[in-house]
């Protein structure tokens, strides 16, 4: 963050940090700009035994102040995570997404959707209400919350919320979450983009799965998908990049992690609406592409048991995927000649036609 970035946080924040000061009898005298500051690098990463040695505090105070600044974030409804609602906002999200895909194929994209893991420590009996196993994810094989996230062309996340513990899949987070209603409701025209851990709806496209993939022209349709949905991947990669307290486990109580994951999301908002840096991540996976940005895809396919899978998967239905997998058809897109090479290992990284799509 900036400091121009940072004085104008602070501005947004003083009404709401001001009040809570005046609250706190336990805080030592400390000025806001100091409360501001104290936030951010905690949320950056830094150890609080760090902090308390530069601002001065003792350590009950450093917590206070600590609550004060997460508090007072989650007040301000300047930093509120806003789903869009109005046509025009909508149609200015789907040409940002234009501008990111091969050949504007995917026309009416308003948002990339993906689950987000946060490790945490255990929680304790009574904040789980018996149920710590719940929180215990088989996968990562850590303690940790489920979050859902859809985010715009430009990283900047359209919602942001931990709906349930990390054995939750991200199918059932979803739906818990009140996601579906809304993406359901989207005006004719626009939809969401997921991966095969999603059900297939009119508006929440996701790619095939199984023998599906082997068509060229649904084939080709999982790669462009790809190029869009890989920006929600990004801004996962940059919102625990930049605040750095989310590379490690939290161990507040399950609440205040929860607050901790809203706040950074808030705040990952709020940089990329004000910081005069820029920064920006190529759309296609490339040797050259830094560790930890690169895209993954979701592979199904990879998957013990495939057949079980897609057997046991409510598949659902689209429209929209219909006519867009027909167009890829008719205009005859493949995969870009890249792409394809790198799939079959004839590549040696410095192919000049890495961005390129191609008609046959």
């Amino acid at each position: 963050m900036d400091y121009s970035s940072f004085v104008r946080l602070h501005d947004i924040l003083s009404p709401f940090l001001n009040r809570m000061e005046s609250r706190s009898r336990s805080v030592e005298v400390i000025s806001t700009v100091m409360i501001v500051a104290y936030g951010v690098r905690y949320l950056a990463g830094e150890q609080l035994r760090s902090l308390e040695c530069d601002f001065g505090l003792s350590k009950s105070s450093a917590y206070v102040v600590k609550d004060i600044f997460i508090d007072a974030v989650l007040q301000c409804p300047d930093l509120d995570i806003a789903f869009p609602t109005t046509n025009e906002e909508f149609r200015t999200i789907a040409k940002g997404f234009e501008s990111k895909a091969t050949a504007s194929i995917f026309q009416g994209c308003v948002g990339t959707i993906d689950g987000f893991f946060q490790p945490t420590k255990r929680p304790s009996i009574k904040e789980s209400f018996g149920n710590q196993r719940a929180y215990s994810s088989g996968h990562y094989r850590r303690y940790g919350l489920n979050a859902q996230a859809v985010v715009d062309s430009n990283l900047k996340f359209l919602y942001l919320g931990v709906i349930g513990p990390s054995s939750m899949n991200d199918n059932r987070s979803y739906k818990k979450s009140g996601l579906d209603s809304i993406i359901n409701n989207l005006p004719n025209g626009f939809f969401i983009l997921g991966d095969a851990a999603y059900t297939l709806s009119n508006n929440l496209l996701i790619p095939f799965v199984g023998s599906n993939r082997h068509d060229p022209a649904k084939d080709a349709y999982n790669f462009y998908l790809s190029q869009l949905r890989i920006r929600v991947e990004m801004s996962f990669g940059r919102l625990v990049g930049k605040w750095g307290i989310l590379q490690q486990k939290l161990c507040c109580s399950l609440k205040r992690n929860s607050d901790i994951l809203d706040v950074s999301g808030r705040l990952h908002n709020f940089v990329l609406l004000y910081n005069d840096t820029e920064f920006e991540q190529p759309c296609n996976s490339s040797p050259s592409m830094p560790s930890g940005f690169e895209y993954r895809p979701t592979r199904v396919e990879d998957r013990e048991n495939v057949d079980d899978f897609i057997e046991n998967s409510v598949l659902g239905t689209s429209r929209n995927r219909d006519i867009i997998v027909d167009f890829i058809r008719n205009e005859k897109f493949t995969r870009s000649r890249y792409n394809l090479a790198r799939n079959a290992g004839n590549v040696d990284g410095n192919d000049s036609n890495a961005l390129f799509y191609t008609v046959i």
